[in-house]
């Protein structure tokens, strides 16, 4: 299908009028369109590199500050290349001291894991056997405030709760749950 219409617009690039074929023609020509083309990339990559400028800290840091890739995504228990993509969107700072000698700070894995939009305080275990006299399994947690299983999920990704896995059982701190519905069962304390 041909159209014949013919509508006078301006060139977005050089400005002169010319007749268009369609009513969302932008350029006289295909020079026009590749220049324009050309000056949008190179004041975005432009803008992209003055934000790299801006957002660089400064550390003074010790070797204790840090720690590898592999001991960060065990700790947030992610894979490697999570961390590696975190870093590269800029929501993890690190040190690169040679291709393979990647640091990540311990105080960024820290804000990650803890930040929460309800700032509920952290739950500090102390040793293996108050993890689980100190936690309620996700079953007790359903029953006792009845929430469904993925309302329960949601709130706790949405919040940045620590679960942890023990065997078949997933647990989460009495502690953090009371704060976060704001009640205190006591027929189970």
């Amino acid at each position: 299908m041909s159209t014949h219409i013919h509508i006078l617009k301006t060139c977005e690039y050089c400005g002169l009028e010319f007749a268009a074929k369609t009513t969302v023609t932008r350029f006289c020509s295909q020079r026009c369109r590749t220049k324009m083309y050309k000056k949008y990339n190179k004041n975005s990559s432009q803008t992209i590199e003055n934000k790299n400028l801006c957002n660089f800290k400064l550390y003074t840091y010790s070797p204790f500050d840090c720690m590898t890739i592999k001991e960060a995504s065990s700790i947030i228990g992610c894979a490697r290349t999570t961390i590696y993509d975190m870093i590269k969107k800029g929501k993890l700072s690190s040190i690169n001291f040679s291709q393979r000698k990647t640091r990540v700070f311990k105080e960024e894995i820290g804000k990650l894991l803890y930040q929460s939009k309800t700032e509920i305080e952290l739950f500090i275990f102390k040793d293996e056997d108050t993890k689980i006299k100190d936690c309620w399994t996700i079953n007790e947690i359903i029953n006792l405030y009845r929430i469904s299983a993925s309302a329960l999920y949601n709130k706790l990704k949405i919040n940045n709760i620590i679960k942890i896995k023990k065997g078949k059982s997933v647990y989460v701190s009495k502690e953090i749950i009371r704060r976060l519905f704001n009640t205190v069962i006591k027929n189970h304390n």
